[in-house]
């Protein structure tokens, strides 16, 4: 009878700290969220609803921000409040159970069996697979014309291009990786699931909000006798001073002026 009882206060303990720990994994995705739309709602209000050109891209940006914004909404209600038996099974089916508990918790039950576990690491496998073809294919197209654009939007694309693809990459994997070696019926299964679909919507949000930027785009003039060297250019720009005497020298040129004559010498 006490080995019993010690297996269900055991696994009691284990179930509280895995539900505490995803619970806090959640909160980090959720203030992400949520914080970095209240940095950059000034610049969608400039870039976008201020501006008089509508186009899909604009369709496509609201769709990813304001979803993004609302659907993790419901998945708050099932982390942090006592819903009942009937509201869970809304969120996940009875038979999608992995076991029952053999204590009470006032709560969804959010644990994964090792098939669940399968199924879902070759669903998120696949997304990792299509994130990294669109990153290729667009590295391998802005190699191509990073001479015909230098700089401006073709560089920001593939400066965030490059940014969202490892980070999701890391967030991938991390998730991926908790699906397969987290044991059956744990919470921590799949854990990294909320912080990721986070991610995933603010990086986008951020790549369209900078490539909408003009204070970003490099190809912009910064003097009448200056060129801005792109960060694509595999030479170095050289610099040169203008001499406001009717002449123009480059660096290792000294002027001698004399009362008699002037003359130039090469030192």
């Amino acid at each position: 009878m006490s080995t019993a009882l010690d297996a269900v206060r055991t696994s009691a303990e284990y179930w509280a700290s895995s539900v505490r720990f995803n619970n806090s994994l959640a909160l980090v995705a959720f203030t992400v969220l949520y914080y970095d739309y209240s940095l950059t709602l000034f610049d969608e209000i400039e870039f976008f609803w201020k501006s008089a050109n509508r186009s899909l891209v604009t369709v496509l940006f609201v769709i990813n921000r304001y979803l993004g914004l609302l659907g993790p909404i419901p998945t708050a209600l099932e982390y942090f409040t006592d819903l009942p038996e009937k509201a869970c099974s809304y969120y996940i089916p009875d038979e999608q159970i992995a076991t029952p508990l053999p204590f009470t918790y006032t709560g969804c039950d959010l644990s994964l069996t090792n098939d669940q576990g399968i199924h879902l690491t070759i669903a998120w496998g696949a997304m990792l697979w299509f994130d990294t073809t669109i990153f290729v294919l667009t590295l391998v197209q802005a190699l191509r014309m990073r001479r015909h654009f230098p700089g401006g939007l073709l560089e920001i694309m593939f400066r965030d291009g490059t940014i969202y693809y490892g980070i999701m990459l890391a967030a991938n994997v991390s998730n991926i990786i908790t699906f397969m070696i987290t044991r059956s019926g744990s919470p921590l299964k799949g854990m990294d699931t909320t912080l990721t679909n986070v991610l995933s919507t603010t990086l986008t949000s951020r790549l369209i909000l900078n490539l909408r930027n003009p204070a970003l785009h490099r190809n912009l003039q910064l003097g009448e006798n200056t060129t801005a060297a792109s960060a694509w250019d595999t030479t170095t720009a050289l610099e040169t001073r203008s001499v406001t005497i009717g002449y123009r020298f480059t660096e290792g040129i000294s002027i001698t002026v004399d009362t008699q004559a002037s003359n130039v010498e090469r030192v």
